[in-house]
């Protein structure tokens, strides 16, 4: 069984509306109903936010080529998690707290606790609750 055959399953057992499981991985319902119903491909960042927001880590074997044409904008794109496991959710569509930043929802791995950071703060971050990171 495939990565995305698996992701499939999971995500058909959770019971979760597509509406929910979008919202918490940041993407469009429609990318997830034509992935399930119409065996669209779906890009492997997507598949990990998909995974993330059910409680499944993708393991995603990323080349180098891969990460250099991603540049910093890399940080900022739903699914991507640091290396203190603090995963992207989504652009919240607010300003950050420092000038010229915006805010963006990230989500613990290990307590599942939501909070906001700046875009420029994501490659750093700890959670608030159980890491020590800052509120």
């Amino acid at each position: 069984m495939s990565i995305l055959d698996s992701l499939k399953k999971a995500i058909e057992q959770s019971g979760l509306p597509y509406t929910t499981l979008a919202k918490r991985a940041g993407i469009s319902p429609s990318i997830i109903v034509h992935f399930l119903k119409d065996n669209r491909i779906i890009r492997l960042d997507t598949a990990d936010a998909i995974a993330s927001s059910i409680g499944l880590e993708l393991k995603l074997i990323r080349t180098r080529k891969i990460e250099r044409n991603k540049g910093y904008t890399r940080t900022t794109t739903p699914g991507w998690k640091n290396d203190n496991n603090q995963v992207v959710l989504r652009a919240t569509g607010k300003p950050g707290n420092t000038r010229g930043q915006k805010a963006y929802e990230l989500r613990c791995s290990l307590c599942d606790f939501v909070y906001s950071s700046n875009g420029a703060d994501i490659w750093q971050r700890k959670c608030p609750r159980c890491q020590g990171g800052r509120p």
